[in-house]
């Protein structure tokens, strides 16, 4: 639980929720027109996002919560299942954010 608690403490589930900037070559519009369109639409999130910070997911700690609940640590399990919703729930409102963002408008990536 020490080693939980110090991860979470340092990358805490906040630092997750704002998305990298969107430079304007990765736009999702299409900006060569023609007989056909030249390039192809795509979502923004099926643009891979290499700059999410560290983060934790039930299968990372799954273990550890199967133990904490046969040794019946209610209040351990309690923090270990709010530690992964909170991750859960940062990388939904950064997909939303990175989703929502005008190419080079930082200030449509300021999450409060």
């Amino acid at each position: 639980m020490g080693l939980l608690r110090s991860f979470v403490t340092k990358y805490p589930p906040n630092a997750v929720r704002t998305p990298s900037p969107r430079l304007s070559f990765q736009s999702t519009q299409t900006s060569l027109t023609g007989s056909r369109p030249l390039v192809r639409m795509s979502s923004f999130a099926d643009v891979p996002d290499d700059n999410v910070p560290p983060l934790l997911t039930f299968r990372d700690v799954e273990l550890l919560h199967h133990r904490l609940v046969d040794e019946e640590r209610v209040k351990d399990v309690k923090y270990t299942t709010w530690v992964c919703k909170a991750y859960e729930w940062a990388l939904r409102v950064r997909r939303d954010e990175a989703i929502k963002a005008k190419p080079g408008d930082a200030r449509s990536l300021m999450v409060c």
